[in-house]
């Protein structure tokens, strides 16, 4: 089935691009046979926009009351859904319904809207972006751990010999200039979060379960504001809510590097086989405001690259200690390493400094890659325009 979009009205009624998107709409809806929702809460603003657009309603193509579009989706399969708006409002029904949720630029923004959208600038991206929504379907990388832990990669970060082409290339050179703080473009960053977005929308409900949502600390003691922003992004569209806690607001993530660490990209790859969790275990903690709060909870964590796995190995057994439920890692690049998947026994309070671990067993876990995920993250390169 194609999709159906579920337009706000404000984001027709802009002059400046009213030709464009009536274009759009019937591309969408005719050649492409996709369906079109235009809604309002207001039955009048309804009638006279009909009136103006003169675009008569079809069976890909209606225009209708908010309260009638949440009763229509409610039983739904919501991966057929896409939402383009500009309101709280709007925002508010993408989250309730984890639907994908986009915001036209071309607009008077709501602050909710504005941070947790997708920016659209005008109709013709929208429309771009219409088309290869149902073609954005693969992770890069792929594994289930041997205690049934999934980790997904969103991109290959090895652009040197690797990338597919120019374009991925750039993408993946750039977004490392992002994260060392070289560049304040963040439209990088909204394409991997665009491809992210799409995907779960599209065919993993795994992640409408989860409960917990939250980044891997980095070897500093500040929170990285881009994986914060990128999961924020992505908690919020799938309907989660933080911890209600004033502690929360001080610190707002599951785990806390208490003690700086050496960066690890500044070791070798064999000192960082050897050394495993251990120099994570030693400056990581879990957030005191998660203490008997983790039992049976799914939780989610997010990191920028994903090379051999210490640090994630450290923070999923922090976690299976407190007899969590499933466990996912998302990385936004895999350097496609083999995994090091660690059990340990951890003894003493890990909601502090000072805990004891001890090594069980280690296990070599091999990533299955999927080079469609090259094509679909390079398609969205030049929708953002970035090649211009």
């Amino acid at each position: 089935m194609k999709k159906i979009f579920i337009l706000s009205a404000d984001c027709i009624e802009n002059l400046k691009y009213k030709e464009e998107m009536i274009n759009t709409i019937k591309e969408l809806t005719t050649t492409d046979e996709n369906k079109v929702l235009i809604t309002s809460h207001d039955e009048t603003r309804l009638s006279k926009l009909k009136d103006n657009l003169q675009l008569e309603p079809s069976s890909n193509f209606a225009y209708a009351n908010r309260h009638i579009v949440n009763n229509f989706i409610e039983d739904k399969e919501k991966s057929y859904f896409a939402v383009l708006g500009n309101k709280t409002v709007d925002m508010r029904f993408a989250a309730r319904n984890k639907l994908l949720f986009l915001s036209p630029t071309w607009t008077v923004q709501d602050d909710d809207a504005k941070k947790y959208g997708i920016p659209i600038d005008n109709p013709d991206i929208f429309y771009k972006f219409a088309k290869t929504l149902n073609n954005q379907n693969h992770f890069f990388t792929k594994m289930i751990l041997p205690d049934e832990t999934r980790v997904f990669s969103i991109m290959d970060a090895r652009h040197k010999a690797y990338a597919k082409n120019l374009a991925e290339k750039d993408l993946v050179e750039n977004f490392e200039r992002i994260l060392k703080k070289k560049q304040k473009n963040r439209t990088y960053f909204e394409i991997l979060l665009y491809h992210f977005l799409a995907t779960i929308s599209n065919n993993n409900p795994l992640f409408s379960t989860l409960d917990d949502w939250c980044i891997a600390p980095s070897s500093g003691q500040d929170l990285n504001r881009y994986m914060l922003y990128f999961k924020e992004v992505a908690r919020c569209m799938m309907g989660k809510q933080n911890p209600r806690s004033e502690a929360f607001k001080d610190f707002p993530n599951m785990f806390i590097r208490h003690t700086l660490n050496s960066k690890s990209q500044n070791m070798n790859s064999n000192t960082r086989i050897q050394n495993g969790c251990i120099s994570h275990f030693d400056t990581i903690c879990i957030n005191k405001i998660y203490k008997k709060k983790l039992k049976n909870r799914n939780i989610i964590i997010f990191d920028d690259y994903l090379t051999h796995g210490n640090t994630f190995e450290s923070l999923r057994n922090l976690l299976r200690s407190q007899g969590v439920g499933n466990i996912v890692l998302v990385t936004l690049g895999s350097f496609c390493s083999s995994y090091k998947y660690q059990e340990y026994d951890i003894m003493g309070d890990v909601f502090s400094p000072g805990y004891k671990y001890k090594l069980n067993r280690k296990e070599i876990v091999t990533p299955k890659n999927f080079i469609e995920a090259k094509d679909e993250i390079s398609n969205l390169y030049d929708i953002f325009n970035l090649g211009q």
